[in-house]
């Protein structure tokens, strides 16, 4: 098995850290002051910068975020399921519907991956 160069981790991390700050600013600006919005994306940010400051606690939080976007993405499915929006839909338009949900659950699962890999039992790589 091929040994990761630091630099290799750091850029993880920084990769971590910018989809977690997108995230975060991404939900606040379409929060329109709900409290549950608000949440998310302060949990996203205070990620973020546990990140940033190489925090090993920063995995629970990162961990809480992927599982959040994740838990998100199921309950709004279920609701377009349950609704019937996708029935009577040719597979192509609704494949095309639930991509975009898709890769944003490939991103947390990715976020997931890098504090697991990389925050577990160190502090981040400088």
């Amino acid at each position: 098995m091929r040994r990761e160069t630091p630099r290799a981790a750091r850029v993880h991390i920084a990769l971590l850290t910018l989809v977690l700050i997108s995230y975060g600013c991404w939900v606040l600006a379409g929060s329109r002051h709900r409290w549950d919005s608000l949440a998310g994306a302060a949990t996203a940010l205070i990620a973020a910068a546990g990140v940033i400051a190489s925090r090993r606690s920063a995995r629970f939080v990162v961990y809480a975020v992927a599982l959040l976007i994740g838990s998100e993405w199921l309950w709004y499915v279920g609701i377009i399921v349950r609704v019937g929006y996708l029935k009577g839909m040719p597979i192509r338009e609704a494949a095309a519907s639930v991509a975009p949900g898709v890769a944003i659950v490939l991103v947390a699962g990715y976020c997931g991956f890098v504090a697991w890999r990389y925050l577990g039992g160190r502090a981040a790589p400088r």
